[in-house]
């Protein structure tokens, strides 16, 4: 082979390198351009659901929290833009909420949720907290690591509601339990409850049952990764919201100290330290 082929040979293979640079380029710009464009759509997308979040329309509003909830991970903090500007505070409660329970769900084991407390069921006739025909649930103990001992429930506090559902007189512990077996680890659970006196409620993201049996006890070796997972997500989740949602600037007009703000907060009031009501006359005693 002479020279002028060798040289012929090897501008051929320096124009097809240069030409696979070339269509690597227009690849990767159409590539960069798609993405440009899914992500303008993905924001038009939000911004209409965040206006029709702090609508009028209830039907529309909840659809739009529905639908915010299930956006890719990628994407969640779009949100924190409109969190930090929002005039409306249901809007912000909501996206708060949305956000939350978002990190906490991708943060824990994909299982159902677990509370972490024993409480066996009082009726109202041992209890005069416990309404007329219902049953409530008193906290006799509280397993460490767990989101009760992270949102401050204690010993003997009164279990009433679930997210606004109560329980009929005759239900067990077992219909508690249920409710967090139908809900799934880091989903956002509001609990009302009573404290001596003073009725409280508190909105948390439930922790992860990671037990093979319901009936063994959540202390177990079989509880504790569920528990140590909790334990990291709480752990992370100050430094992620700081970092993302957190005001950059001060929103002229808004007043930072009545800003509602996230976290577990231990449900505490002046009355915490109240004895509760004696049992009625003629009451059954009390279930341990």
């Amino acid at each position: 082979m002479n020279m002028k082929n060798l040289i012929s040979i090897s501008g051929v293979g320096l124009l097809a390198v240069l030409a696979c640079l070339l269509a690597s380029a227009t690849v990767e710009a159409q590539v960069g351009k798609d993405r440009g464009d899914d992500t303008e759509r993905m924001i038009d997308r939000v911004d209409g659901w965040i206006s029709d979040l702090g609508g009028p329309d209830y039907a529309k509003r909840e659809s739009a929290h529905q639908k915010l909830k299930q956006l890719p991970e990628d994407d969640l903090v779009l949100l924190a833009r409109y969190y930090r500007h929002a005039d409306d505070f249901e809007t912000r409660i909501r996206i708060e909420e949305i956000a939350i329970q978002a990190f906490f769900i991708r943060s824990l084991p994909d299982v159902t949720g677990f509370l972490g407390v024993s409480a066996p069921e009082v009726y109202s006739r041992m209890d005069s907290r416990v309404p007329r025909g219902m049953t409530g649930f008193k906290i006799s103990h509280v397993v460490p690591g767990s989101s009760a001992e992270v949102i401050g429930l204690r010993l003997n506090d009164l279990i009433v509601a679930i997210d606004g559902e109560t329980f009929l007189e005759g239900a067990d512990f077992r219909a508690l339990a249920n409710q967090m077996r139908i809900r799934r680890a880091g989903m956002l659970m509001r609990l009302d409850f009573y404290r001596g006196y003073g009725r409280k409620s508190v909105r948390f993201p439930l922790g992860a049952d990671t037990r093979r049996n319901p009936d063994t006890p959540g202390t177990s070796d079989e509880a504790r990764p569920g528990l140590d997972s909790y334990q990291r997500a709480v752990r992370a989740f100050p430094t992620w919201w700081a970092t993302h949602f957190e005001p950059k600037t001060e929103v002229p007009g808004r007043d930072r100290s009545t800003t509602h703000l996230p976290g577990f907060q231990n449900p505490q009031s002046p009355e915490d330290d109240r004895s509760p009501p004696a049992p009625k006359e003629g009451g059954s005693e009390k279930r341990e």
